[in-house]
């Protein structure tokens, strides 16, 4: 052997590493950006309660995310190797590793950020704002959408594809496919397949590493084998499960697993065995004795402080106060503090209710009532309108989605789709405009989005603030600008309940009718470094009120927006609404998979359970306490919150079986 021998093959080995380095690092950069865009991974943001902050948060990404991205890039690489002959300096190896590595994974991230969705949706609106000419050109780019876009994209990218392979192929005449396995060095491979699942462990050790992690698409990848090579008794959790089984083989145990009731077993670990008390009530479709008009208003993201607030001396909402003061206020909690689910809850009196449930559309339309939504949100976000039967239940419906064209933004997801009020008196107007409208009972439903981030649209009059903030100012240096601009947002929402307010009266309706105005959910304004809602729960982001025009139905202790459906009933027939004897429910994520619970008390006390942490809060500001730690009274806070998910899971799944039955 010479002496450049050893040199020799060292630079034989870095020459393909490098390249696999050098792809892994690029496409690391650009999915980077689109996580810190999407999520606020690092600076928090909109929506954002776990951030990546602290040195061990840092280490947990590079160990994880970082080190995985790298792992899937090496296993493309040996995987090419095995396809092409050994030839380590091939041109056609290095160019399918750059096409199908590198842009191949560009295009995964475009399919998970719907970055197509977008780029049509913004021709389509821009177009659709000049459209005059009618040309064929704007005609047929008009025309273009996602789907189209999407196969458009792929054709050319494999034309390109195979066109570069032919020209390589022809630079590169001696490389061809392997038709043999290359033999890999056996330590080599242990060297591997132990360090990945020892990185993963370590990577998962911080608070929100895990989670941070799993926003990547290499860790999601790499994480996902194992996690599925460790769930030995297949009930779907695992050594590396978002939720870590204690009980790997044994599948009746599991994290959230459905504990059966009376039988013993602790299924979830949590609480002891549940016990039911009493069976769940069916939902029935009441027969109302008097048929008032019933107007049902939802402002966005509205927090319960809202009424009494004053901003630069000025009352944020005068028509809601007057409202309050002359009729009934409640405090209410969202069950999991988002717009979908608060909806559903609210209308369905059921948490994650099923599709087809019976709901407030339905319970009118069945009384003989003419049905109207005017909504500047897309009801069909989430499965909000089927579930509730709202469009089928509607004579007449308007959403952001059927005025696409006249939304605020031009932001593509049914998410982001928003119409301003006026947009909805001025159809409301035209569909209710004329006194003969009120001689049949109308139930309208008015959803008024202003107040959902970034707080301000154009055309919005700065009532309270002169100045709103600018969507790229939006961060927790600028917290008092963006609390005084969502502040503002909700006096023009309260500025259109005037408006309608004085439309009920100039049609001799307003005397025949019972007004209900109220939040979905509340909204952080960065008082808990936090802004938005859903990811905490607390007064400020699940908190909301609401507000009946009767006098009679308030109460000192909180409801839930699932006792909504029974208080207007109430409401409706003059009888009294029926009293709450248990805690409110809260949560984090899906019912059955829920990151945290929590409960306010009808002392108006919070208990929180992080799941994943197993940790406990005994009120709202309090510092979490592991469950081993907590005192008598605190563990019984804590089983009795427990209790209360396990029975509302249980009866969510007789309210299916109901649904089922009925079709």
């Amino acid at each position: 052997m010479t002496i450049g021998q050893p040199n020799n093959r060292l630079n034989a080995f870095l020459r393909p590493f490098s390249i696999v380095c050098a792809l892994a690092l690029l496409t690391a950069v650009i999915e980077l950006q689109l996580v810190e865009r999407k999520f606020g991974l690092f600076s928090g943001g909109f929506g954002q309660s776990k951030v990546m902050d602290s040195p061990a948060e840092f280490a947990s990404l590079i160990a994880g995310a970082g080190a995985m991205h790298l792992v899937l890039f090496a296993v493309l690489w040996f995987g090419l190797k095995w396809l092409h002959a050994r030839r380590p300096r091939g041109l056609v190896l290095r160019y399918n590793l750059v096409m199908l590595g590198g842009l191949g994974f560009i295009g995964a991230l475009a399919a998970k950020y719907q970055l197509l969705s977008y780029f049509s949706d913004a021709i389509s609106f821009t177009l659709v704002k000049s459209l005059g000419g009618g040309s064929v050109t704007e005609a047929i780019m008009f025309g273009i959408h996602e789907g189209g876009m999407a196969v458009f994209a792929a054709g050319a990218g494999a034309l390109a594809y195979v066109g570069g392979l032919f020209w390589c192929m022809h630079k590169d005449s001696k490389t061809v496919l392997r038709t043999a396995i290359t033999r890999a060095s056996r330590g080599r491979k242990l060297v591997a397949i132990a360090l990945v699942p020892t990185l993963l462990l370590v990577a998962n050790l911080p608070a929100d590493g895990r989670y941070g992690n799993s926003r990547f698409l290499g860790y999601g990848a790499v994480n996902t084998g194992f996690d599925l090579a460790t769930d030995f008794d297949r009930d779907g959790y695992s050594w590396f499960s978002q939720q870590i089984d204690d009980a790997a083989f044994d599948s009746a145990r599991h994290p959230f697993a459905l504990d059966v009731p009376g039988n013993g077993v602790d299924e979830d670990g949590l609480g002891g065995d549940l016990v039911l008390n009493e069976p769940a009530k069916p939902q029935s479709t009441p027969k109302f004795v008097r048929r008032p008009h019933v107007i049902h208003v939802i402002f966005e993201s509205a927090r319960s402080d809202l009424i009494g607030k004053r901003v630069n001396g000025k009352a944020v909402a005068p028509n809601l106060e007057a409202l309050a003061a002359s009729g009934s206020v409640l405090p209410a909690y969202s069950p999991l503090g988002f717009t979908a689910g608060s909806l559903k809850a609210m209308f369905s009196g059921r948490i994650e209710p099923p599709l087809g449930t019976p709901s407030l559309f339905t319970d009118f339309k069945a009384n003989g009532y003419r049905v109207g939504v005017f909504s500047g949100q897309a009801e069909r976000f989430g499965d909000i309108s089927s579930t509730l039967s709202m469009e089928k239940s509607a004579d007449v419906f308007i959403d952001a989605e059927k005025l696409k064209h006249e939304r605020a933004y031009g932001y593509a997801s049914l998410a982001s789709l928003k119409l301003d009020e006026s947009v909805l008196l001025r159809e409301f107007e035209k569909a209710y405009g004329q006194p003969k409208m009120w001689e049949q009972p109308n139930y309208l439903y008015f959803n008024f989005q202003s107040a959902h981030f970034p707080y301000h649209h154009p055309g919005m009059p700065d009532l309270i603030e002169a100045k709103p903030i600018p969507r790229g100012d939006i961060n927790k240096a600028n917290a008092a600008w963006v609390e005084r601009t969502y502040w503002n947002a909700l006096a023009y929402a309260d500025s259109a309940l005037g408006e309608l307010i004085s439309d009920l009266k100039r049609m001799n309706a307003w005397e025949n009718t019972i007004l209900i105005v109220t939040g979905d959910h509340g909204e952080s304004l960065f008082e808990d470094g936090f802004l938005g809602h859903g990811h905490i729960i607390n007064k400020r982001q699940y908190q909301t009120a609401m507000v009946i025009s009767k006098p009679g139905y308030g109460g000192t202790g909180p409801v839930g927006l699932v006792d909504y459906r029974s208080i207007i009933h109430a409401a409706v027939d003059g009888s009294a609404a029926p009293a709450r004897t248990v805690p409110v429910l809260m949560h984090i994520g899906p019912l059955d998979t829920p990151a945290a619970i929590g409960m306010a008390g009808l002392d108006g006390e919070m208990t929180i359970l992080k799941l994943d942490s197993k940790e406990a809060q005994i009120g709202e500001n309090a510092r979490p306490v592991s469950l081993a730690k907590l005192n008598s009274a605190g563990r019984a806070r804590v089983d009795q919150l427990v209790h209360i998910w396990g029975k509302e899971r249980w009866r969510r799944l007789q309210s299916d079986k109901e649904v089922i039955a009925r079709k």
